[in-house]
């Protein structure tokens, strides 16, 4: 026993040099072996050589112990999965100046871009394992492959570069319960840093660890992503909610924000045209300065989404082969769209595009529909709030202008006229002739449809001879109708009260089987011309119209150049 001891302390150094991430892992494995040549019966030298093969063995597995923590940990560590397995490639390339590693999915769904260090961009686009290298990893993982046996199939997708880096290819599958989920594609075995007998039991150990942790990776990756997104959603519904009240620059920052977020070159957002026959009208277009030999093609195209979307009430993914299917070359590479809609009523459409080689919307997919529902919330918002005051500013039997309203906007027009922002402005008052003998006739009912039909008119009338202009006709009072004209001076204001007085006179209204015409009567004054505020203007047009009607009715007249003087700076009342 005695030379045992002493055999064993003569080892004793090489004990202690061991480096140990269990360090009772190991002294019980020494411990044990001590035992064991305690029992045994061979010679001294016997069991040194027993226990310096048995202290070899637990240094290598626990060498083998620390490589597997390290490859695993710089594989967990990253929070997405697509930066893991980029670790991952770099950590299994073989260190010689032609190794190389990649890795490469198997499941299109999963949206994973093949990953590579060490080989060409031409072998990292068109690398693929073929169906039978993934039949087959299924029950021999990892797979040795050398040239001889497969001259054409996988060394084929290399590029002549990448095929004279080495004679063989060693494919290791990422096997979960039968399903390869990806395969790590390298040079020779790894890792580098073991001179092992059998590397393919390491690898396949690896490949096992990898494939049990993999969803708790991608469940972290998408719990992370479903954060971002929802932060992301949170911003752009901020930006459209803080500008609610300006919705073009709300729409415009909104935007922009969209574009960053998805990694777009540019973003549009277009509405359907009022008037048929018209094109897709942009709203907003924000991004990337397009050149003008390409801007034109572009807007084209953008157009050309914006028609599917709206058409198919649905979001879509377009790509450049898509795009050429409609026998037009496209600077856009991957696009985007979705339809605006509004109580059931598709607006417009919400557009994404990209230059960008390789890349993809598909993944900002969520975000791009929620924009587009954002847009469709913030739309509603507005219209409800226009309703609400159009209402406020509108007569809700003609649907013209009502007085306070029309008040307001003679009171601004006059203002500007003092301040020399405007050269003049027209009023005219009308009255319908004998009106209240039709409600004594036929009716409250039929006098309101005259009056809808007179409104009608009139603003018929005022939009044909002042095309494009800004005016207002308003309902100013029971029968009583008023007419705002900025810039006319008297040759025009007349004009029109004549156009007005023409179309009503012959037009036919029928009510309970009878047929009869209506007539108007205008008064028409000018400011500065005929009065110089609001009161003295409403006094003078009030004026003239009461002298209309005293005339015999059905007439337009305009303040006479004998009172003129007089009615400047008089105090007319208004009858």
């Amino acid at each position: 026993m005695t030379e045992l001891t002493l055999a064993f302390n003569s080892i004793a150094p090489m004990i202690s040099g061991v480096v140990l991430t269990g360090a009772f892992g190991f002294l019980g494995g020494v411990f044990l072996a001590r035992q064991r040549m305690s029992h045994c019966t061979s010679s001294p030298a016997a069991a040194i050589a027993d226990l310096e093969a048995e202290i070899l063995r637990l240094k290598h597995e626990h060498k083998l112990d620390d490589l597997q923590d390290q490859i695993l940990g710089e594989f967990f560590g990253p929070a997405d999965l697509t930066t893991a397995l980029a670790a991952l490639v770099q950590r299994v390339r073989p260190p010689s100046l032609s190794g190389f590693a990649c890795f490469v999915g198997t499941n299109s769904d999963d949206g994973y871009p093949t990953i590579a260090s060490g080989l060409s961009k031409q072998t990292t686009g068109q690398l693929t394992i073929p169906l039978e290298y993934i039949n087959r990893l299924r029950v021999e993982n990892p797979l040795v492959i050398p040239r001889t046996v497969d001259p054409e199939t996988l060394f084929e997708l290399l590029s002549e570069a990448d095929r004279g880096k080495t004679d063989q290819l060693v494919l290791t599958g990422i096997n979960q319960g039968g399903k390869i989920l990806g395969v790590l594609v390298t040079s020779s075995c790894w890792p580098a840093e073991l001179s092992l007998a059998d590397p393919l039991t390491f690898m396949r150990m690896i490949a096992g660890q990898l494939a049990d942790r993999w969803h708790q990776k991608l469940a972290a990756e998408h719990q992370l992503a479903e954060l971002r997104s929802t932060r992301e959603m949170l911003e752009i519904r901020e930006i459209i909610d803080s500008r609610v009240d300006e919705p073009v620059e709300a729409f415009s920052q909104f935007a922009t924000r969209l574009g960053e977020m998805t990694g777009a070159d540019r973003v549009a957002i277009y509405f359907i045209a009022r008037r048929a026959g018209e094109r897709l009208q942009p709203i907003v277009q924000c991004g990337d300065p397009l050149p003008p030999s390409v801007a034109a093609a572009w807007t084209r195209h953008e157009q050309a989404l914006a028609h599917v979307a709206i058409e198919s009430q649905l979001g879509s993914l377009q790509d450049r082969d898509w795009l050429k299917s409609l026998q037009r070359e496209s600077p856009i590479t991957s696009a985007a769209s979705a339809p605006i809609q509004v109580n059931g009523r598709v607006l417009g459409a919400l557009c994404l595009t990209s230059k960008t080689p390789g890349y993809s919307l598909e993944s900002r997919r969520r975000l791009i529909d929620f924009g587009a529902n954002t847009l469709a919330h913030t739309l509603r918002r507005v219209f409800d709030e226009a309703a609400i005051r159009r209402q406020a500013r509108h007569d809700h039997l003609t649907d013209l202008v009502n007085r306070r309203s029309f008040d307001a906007y003679l009171e601004a027009e006059v203002e500007r006229i003092q301040h020399d922002e405007s050269n003049a402005c027209s009023l005219i008052l009308a009255d319908l002739d004998h009106f209240k003998s039709i409600n004594d006739r036929f009716g409250h009912q039929a006098g309101d449809k005259v009056l809808r039909e007179t409104a009608r008119l009139m603003g018929e009338q005022v939009s044909q001879l002042r095309a494009g202009e800004t005016s207002v006709v308003a309902r100013y009072g029971g029968e009583e109708f008023a007419i705002l004209l900025p810039n006319v001076g008297l040759a025009g204001a007349m004009r029109i009260a004549e156009g007005i007085r023409t179309a009503i006179a012959s037009k036919t209204i029928r009510i309970q089987k009878e047929m009869f015409r209506i007539t108007m009567s205008l008064g028409v004054a000018v400011c500065p011309l005929h009065a110089d505020s609001v009161e003295s203007l409403i006094a003078v047009a009030d004026k003239c119209l009461y002298r209309a009607k005293a005339s015999g009715r059905n007439r337009v007249c305009r303040p006479q150049e004998s009172m003129m003087a007089q009615v400047v700076t008089a105090d007319w009342p208004i009858a």
